[in-house]
Protein backbone atom coordinates (compact mmCIF):
# COMPACT_ATOMS: atom_id res chain seq x y z
CA UNK A 1 0.00 0.00 0.00
CA UNK A 2 1.84 3.50 -0.82
CA UNK A 3 0.60 6.19 1.57
CA UNK A 4 0.90 10.12 1.38
CA UNK A 5 1.52 12.26 4.69
CA UNK A 6 1.43 15.95 3.73
CA UNK A 7 3.14 17.67 6.47
CA UNK A 8 5.14 14.53 7.16
CA UNK A 9 8.40 16.35 7.91
CA UNK A 10 6.77 18.18 11.16
CA UNK A 11 6.68 17.16 14.40
CA UNK A 12 3.65 14.40 14.20
CA UNK A 13 4.23 13.84 10.93
CA UNK A 14 7.55 12.57 10.84
CA UNK A 15 6.97 10.04 14.24
CA UNK A 16 3.64 9.03 11.55
CA UNK A 17 6.31 8.97 8.68
CA UNK A 18 8.74 6.85 10.30
CA UNK A 19 5.89 4.38 11.74
CA UNK A 20 4.44 4.02 8.56
CA UNK A 21 7.82 2.79 7.21
CA UNK A 22 8.84 0.25 10.11
CA UNK A 23 5.34 -1.47 9.22
CA UNK A 24 6.54 -1.79 5.64
CA UNK A 25 4.04 0.51 4.04
CA UNK A 26 5.78 2.45 0.93
CA UNK A 27 5.30 6.26 1.92
CA UNK A 28 5.31 9.56 -0.48
CA UNK A 29 5.63 12.66 2.15
CA UNK A 30 5.33 16.10 0.75
CA UNK A 31 6.21 19.16 2.93
CA UNK A 32 7.07 23.07 2.10
CA UNK A 33 9.82 22.64 5.21
CA UNK A 34 8.07 25.92 6.62
CA UNK A 35 8.15 24.65 10.09
CA UNK A 36 8.50 20.92 9.36
CA UNK A 37 12.59 20.10 8.88
CA UNK A 38 14.04 17.47 6.35
CA UNK A 39 16.15 16.31 9.84
CA UNK A 40 13.20 14.79 10.92
CA UNK A 41 13.13 12.22 8.82
CA UNK A 42 16.77 11.44 8.48
CA UNK A 43 15.98 8.14 9.94
CA UNK A 44 13.73 6.85 6.91
CA UNK A 45 15.19 9.47 4.35
CA UNK A 46 16.23 6.91 1.85
CA UNK A 47 13.12 4.85 2.06
CA UNK A 48 10.74 7.39 1.45
CA UNK A 49 9.59 9.44 -1.72
CA UNK A 50 9.75 13.65 -0.81
CA UNK A 51 8.33 16.21 -2.23
CA UNK A 52 9.24 19.49 -1.03
CA UNK A 53 6.18 21.29 -2.20
CA UNK A 54 3.42 23.83 -0.91
CA UNK A 55 -0.11 22.08 -0.99
CA UNK A 56 -1.65 25.39 -2.36
CA UNK A 57 0.26 24.37 -5.74
CA UNK A 58 -2.06 22.24 -7.88
CA UNK A 59 1.04 21.26 -9.80
CA UNK A 60 2.63 19.54 -6.63
CA UNK A 61 -0.56 17.83 -5.44
CA UNK A 62 -1.74 16.20 -8.82
CA UNK A 63 1.96 14.70 -9.01
CA UNK A 64 1.73 13.76 -5.08
CA UNK A 65 -1.29 11.66 -4.79
CA UNK A 66 -0.60 9.86 -8.13
CA UNK A 67 -0.83 5.94 -7.48
CA UNK A 68 -1.61 6.33 -3.92
CA UNK A 69 -3.99 4.27 -1.71
CA UNK A 70 -4.29 6.67 0.85
CA UNK A 71 -3.55 10.48 2.30
CA UNK A 72 -2.77 11.34 5.44
CA UNK A 73 -3.72 15.34 5.45
CA UNK A 74 -1.63 16.60 8.66
CA UNK A 75 -0.24 20.18 6.67
CA UNK A 76 -1.76 23.05 8.43
CA UNK A 77 -1.11 26.17 9.69
CA UNK A 78 -2.03 25.03 13.65
CA UNK A 79 -1.27 28.26 16.30
CA UNK A 80 -4.10 30.05 17.83
CA UNK A 81 -2.00 32.78 18.00
CA UNK A 82 -0.45 33.49 15.00
CA UNK A 83 -3.67 32.72 13.39
CA UNK A 84 -5.26 36.62 14.99
CA UNK A 85 -2.12 37.87 13.02
CA UNK A 86 -2.47 36.25 9.99
CA UNK A 87 -5.91 34.67 8.99
CA UNK A 88 -5.62 35.12 5.30
CA UNK A 89 -2.87 33.09 5.60
CA UNK A 90 -4.46 30.16 7.39
CA UNK A 91 -7.18 30.59 5.02
CA UNK A 92 -5.51 29.81 2.34
CA UNK A 93 -3.42 26.55 3.87
CA UNK A 94 -6.24 25.09 6.03
CA UNK A 95 -8.84 25.49 3.69
CA UNK A 96 -8.10 26.13 0.17
CA UNK A 97 -5.20 23.86 0.43
CA UNK A 98 -7.29 21.19 1.69
CA UNK A 99 -9.86 21.47 -0.86
CA UNK A 100 -7.07 21.08 -3.33
CA UNK A 101 -5.86 18.11 -2.19
CA UNK A 102 -9.36 16.48 -2.17
CA UNK A 103 -10.17 17.62 -5.70
CA UNK A 104 -6.54 16.42 -6.26
CA UNK A 105 -7.69 12.98 -4.88
CA UNK A 106 -11.21 13.06 -6.78
CA UNK A 107 -9.23 13.61 -9.93
CA UNK A 108 -6.43 11.02 -9.22
CA UNK A 109 -9.43 8.36 -8.38
CA UNK A 110 -7.53 8.14 -4.59
CA UNK A 111 -10.37 7.22 -2.60
CA UNK A 112 -9.06 7.21 1.20
CA UNK A 113 -8.24 10.24 3.27
CA UNK A 114 -7.35 10.54 6.97
CA UNK A 115 -7.82 14.09 8.14
CA UNK A 116 -5.86 15.72 10.99
CA UNK A 117 -8.99 17.96 12.31
CA UNK A 118 -8.85 19.58 15.88
CA UNK A 119 -10.79 19.92 19.20
CA UNK A 120 -10.47 23.69 18.20
CA UNK A 121 -13.54 23.22 16.94
CA UNK A 122 -15.76 22.57 19.15
CA UNK A 123 -15.04 26.12 21.29
CA UNK A 124 -15.79 26.54 24.42
CA UNK A 125 -17.65 23.07 25.45
CA UNK A 126 -21.01 23.00 26.73
CA UNK A 127 -20.24 19.85 28.50
CA UNK A 128 -17.64 17.48 29.65
CA UNK A 129 -15.94 15.49 28.18
CA UNK A 130 -16.34 16.85 24.72
CA UNK A 131 -17.86 13.93 22.56
CA UNK A 132 -17.84 13.85 18.80
CA UNK A 133 -21.62 15.08 19.02
CA UNK A 134 -21.04 18.20 20.79
CA UNK A 135 -21.99 21.71 19.33
CA UNK A 136 -19.06 22.87 17.23
CA UNK A 137 -18.81 26.29 17.71
CA UNK A 138 -14.52 28.02 16.98
CA UNK A 139 -13.78 30.65 19.31
CA UNK A 140 -10.54 31.51 16.90
CA UNK A 141 -9.37 31.68 12.84
CA UNK A 142 -7.51 28.21 13.42
CA UNK A 143 -10.29 26.48 14.80
CA UNK A 144 -12.66 28.16 11.76
CA UNK A 145 -10.50 26.96 8.98
CA UNK A 146 -9.68 23.61 10.35
CA UNK A 147 -13.97 23.26 10.42
CA UNK A 148 -14.30 24.70 7.02
CA UNK A 149 -11.88 22.00 5.88
CA UNK A 150 -13.98 19.37 7.77
CA UNK A 151 -16.69 20.52 5.65
CA UNK A 152 -14.95 20.45 2.39
CA UNK A 153 -14.72 16.77 3.03
CA UNK A 154 -17.73 16.17 4.50
CA UNK A 155 -19.22 17.50 1.26
CA UNK A 156 -17.22 15.18 -0.79
CA UNK A 157 -18.41 12.09 1.20
CA UNK A 158 -21.66 12.74 0.59
CA UNK A 159 -20.86 12.90 -3.13
CA UNK A 160 -19.55 9.48 -2.85
CA UNK A 161 -16.24 10.60 -3.99
CA UNK A 162 -13.82 9.84 -1.15
CA UNK A 163 -14.22 7.45 2.21
CA UNK A 164 -12.55 10.16 5.01
CA UNK A 165 -11.89 10.23 8.58
CA UNK A 166 -11.68 13.22 10.65
CA UNK A 167 -9.67 13.32 13.57
CA UNK A 168 -10.44 15.71 16.03
CA UNK A 169 -6.94 15.88 17.88
CA UNK A 170 -6.67 17.32 21.47
CA UNK A 171 -3.34 17.96 22.79
CA UNK A 172 -0.54 16.65 21.75
CA UNK A 173 2.97 16.80 22.89
CA UNK A 174 6.50 14.77 22.49
CA UNK A 175 9.90 15.11 20.82
CA UNK A 176 10.15 17.18 17.70
CA UNK A 177 8.01 20.22 18.75
CA UNK A 178 10.88 21.84 19.91
CA UNK A 179 12.42 24.77 17.73
CA UNK A 180 9.41 26.16 16.75
CA UNK A 181 7.78 30.02 18.71
CA UNK A 182 4.30 28.48 18.45
CA UNK A 183 5.22 25.04 20.30
CA UNK A 184 2.68 23.91 22.42
CA UNK A 185 2.64 24.66 26.28
CA UNK A 186 4.59 21.24 27.57
CA UNK A 187 7.52 22.09 24.98
CA UNK A 188 7.55 26.28 26.22
CA UNK A 189 7.49 24.66 30.07
CA UNK A 190 10.35 22.23 29.26
CA UNK A 191 11.98 24.51 27.40
CA UNK A 192 12.10 27.51 30.02
CA UNK A 193 12.41 25.17 33.42
CA UNK A 194 15.47 23.42 31.23
CA UNK A 195 17.56 26.64 31.11
CA UNK A 196 16.44 27.72 34.89
CA UNK A 197 13.47 29.62 34.40
CA UNK A 198 9.84 29.09 35.84
CA UNK A 199 7.09 28.71 33.64
CA UNK A 200 4.73 31.22 32.00
CA UNK A 201 1.57 30.32 32.70
CA UNK A 202 -1.12 32.49 30.76
CA UNK A 203 -4.59 33.08 33.10
CA UNK A 204 -4.39 31.75 36.54
CA UNK A 205 -3.37 28.08 35.31
CA UNK A 206 -6.93 26.22 36.10
CA UNK A 207 -8.00 25.79 32.61
CA UNK A 208 -7.91 22.46 31.61
CA UNK A 209 -6.54 20.51 28.47
CA UNK A 210 -6.15 16.60 27.63
CA UNK A 211 -2.64 16.41 26.53
CA UNK A 212 -1.67 13.01 24.32
CA UNK A 213 2.05 12.03 23.86
CA UNK A 214 2.53 11.46 20.17
CA UNK A 215 3.62 7.91 20.30
CA UNK A 216 -0.35 7.30 20.96
CA UNK A 217 -1.48 9.69 19.03
CA UNK A 218 0.47 7.99 16.21
CA UNK A 219 -0.97 4.58 17.42
CA UNK A 220 -4.48 5.70 17.06
CA UNK A 221 -3.72 7.54 13.39
CA UNK A 222 -1.85 3.63 12.31
CA UNK A 223 -4.93 1.68 14.09
CA UNK A 224 -7.42 3.91 12.07
CA UNK A 225 -5.39 3.63 8.87
CA UNK A 226 -5.45 -0.40 9.67
CA UNK A 227 -8.88 -1.25 11.17
CA UNK A 228 -11.64 1.64 10.42
CA UNK A 229 -13.13 1.30 6.75
CA UNK A 230 -16.01 3.58 7.39
CA UNK A 231 -16.49 7.53 6.84
CA UNK A 232 -16.85 9.30 10.18
CA UNK A 233 -15.61 12.03 13.04
CA UNK A 234 -13.24 10.74 16.07
CA UNK A 235 -11.85 12.33 18.36
CA UNK A 236 -8.16 11.34 19.66
CA UNK A 237 -7.34 12.07 23.00
CA UNK A 238 -6.68 10.80 26.18
CA UNK A 239 -9.78 11.74 28.31
CA UNK A 240 -7.48 12.68 31.22
CA UNK A 241 -8.59 16.75 31.99
CA UNK A 242 -4.85 18.30 33.04
CA UNK A 243 -4.91 21.73 34.87
CA UNK A 244 -2.12 23.81 33.43
CA UNK A 245 -0.50 24.37 37.04
CA UNK A 246 -0.60 21.31 37.54
CA UNK A 247 0.87 20.16 34.16
CA UNK A 248 3.75 23.12 35.17
CA UNK A 249 4.50 21.21 38.96
CA UNK A 250 4.74 17.88 36.92
CA UNK A 251 7.32 19.09 34.79
CA UNK A 252 8.98 21.31 37.34
CA UNK A 253 9.36 17.91 39.36
CA UNK A 254 10.68 15.80 36.48
CA UNK A 255 13.14 18.22 35.92
CA UNK A 256 14.49 18.58 39.52
CA UNK A 257 13.05 22.58 39.50
CA UNK A 258 10.55 22.18 42.34
CA UNK A 259 12.43 25.27 43.60
CA UNK A 260 10.81 27.35 40.47
CA UNK A 261 7.37 29.23 40.73
CA UNK A 262 5.47 29.61 38.10
CA UNK A 263 4.66 33.01 36.69
CA UNK A 264 1.22 33.98 35.77
CA UNK A 265 0.35 36.47 32.76
CA UNK A 266 -2.44 37.73 30.95
CA UNK A 267 -4.66 34.96 29.63
CA UNK A 268 -4.31 34.99 25.60
CA UNK A 269 -7.71 35.42 23.00
CA UNK A 270 -9.20 32.47 21.93
CA UNK A 271 -8.22 29.99 24.43
CA UNK A 272 -10.95 27.62 25.63
CA UNK A 273 -11.12 27.24 29.77
CA UNK A 274 -11.45 23.38 29.60
CA UNK A 275 -10.98 20.75 27.21
CA UNK A 276 -11.37 16.94 27.98
CA UNK A 277 -12.04 14.29 25.17
CA UNK A 278 -14.54 11.75 25.23
CA UNK A 279 -12.59 8.82 23.38
CA UNK A 280 -15.08 6.18 23.67
CA UNK A 281 -15.86 6.24 20.21
CA UNK A 282 -12.38 4.92 19.62
CA UNK A 283 -12.23 2.65 22.71
CA UNK A 284 -15.32 0.76 21.25
CA UNK A 285 -13.14 0.69 17.72
CA UNK A 286 -10.70 -1.55 20.02
CA UNK A 287 -8.12 1.61 20.22
CA UNK A 288 -6.81 3.11 23.62
CA UNK A 289 -3.99 5.40 24.58
CA UNK A 290 -0.75 3.99 26.67
CA UNK A 291 1.12 6.95 28.05
CA UNK A 292 -0.28 8.71 30.90
CA UNK A 293 1.09 12.18 31.09
CA UNK A 294 3.96 11.08 33.85
CA UNK A 295 4.53 8.39 31.18
CA UNK A 296 4.57 10.84 28.36
CA UNK A 297 6.87 13.59 30.00
CA UNK A 298 9.43 10.84 31.15
CA UNK A 299 9.90 9.15 27.89
CA UNK A 300 10.24 12.90 26.24
CA UNK A 301 12.66 13.74 28.42
CA UNK A 302 14.57 10.85 28.14
CA UNK A 303 14.55 11.12 24.66
CA UNK A 304 15.55 14.77 24.14
CA UNK A 305 18.27 14.11 27.05
CA UNK A 306 19.69 10.98 24.63
CA UNK A 307 19.55 12.97 21.38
Amino acid sequence: MRILVTGGAGFIGSHLVEALVSRGYNVRVVDDLSTGRESNLEAVRDKIEFFKGDIRDPAVMIDAVKGVDVVYHLAAKINVEESYAKPDLYWEVNVLGTRLIVESMVRMGVKRLIFMSSAAVYGDPVYIPIDENHPVNPLNPYGETKLEGEEIIRRSIKRGEIQAVIVRLFNAYGPRQEGNPYAGVVQKFIERVSSGKPPIIFGDGLQSRDFIYVKDVVSGLLYILERVEDSMILNLGTGVETRIIDLARLILDLLGRSDLDPVFSDPRPGDVRRSVADIRRLRGLGWSPQYSLRDGLTDMLGLQVGE
